[in-house]
């Protein structure tokens, strides 16, 4: 892996210095909030393409549960023509539980 980008917010407890490891093993670390309703966006999903686009390595993204994962994925896959069903089922694989309602509400105002 190149790189990781949590999806926390800066207030969530990691339980240890994971920007630290991360550089330490090598990799960068990237930071990219996403907190609250207002964080699930298309802006947010469009940061996230721009983030993973930068390298041309693997990058491992995360968040604590993998629901906000799969919820930016999910819009991402939406930017790229992904029907709403097709884009709900990659959430899904990635992680999409009960934000998916939220993902719904912004792929039906798309």
């Amino acid at each position: 892996y190149a790189a990781v980008i949590d999806l926390r917010g800066t207030d969530e407890k990691r339980g240890y210095d994971e920007a630290g490891r991360v550089q330490e093993l090598g990799m960068d670390y990237v930071s990219l909030p996403v907190v609250g309703r207002d964080g699930i966006s298309f802006d947010n999903a469009t940061k996230l393409d721009a983030l993973i686009e930068q390298y041309d390595a693997p990058v491992l993204v995360h968040c604590g549960s993998g629901n906000r994962v799969g919820a930016l994925l999910a819009l991402r896959e939406s930017l790229a023509g992904a029907d709403v069903e097709a884009a709900l089922e990659l959430g899904r694989s990635a992680g999409l539980t009960r934000l998916e309602i939220i993902v719904k509400e912004r792929l039906n105002e798309r």
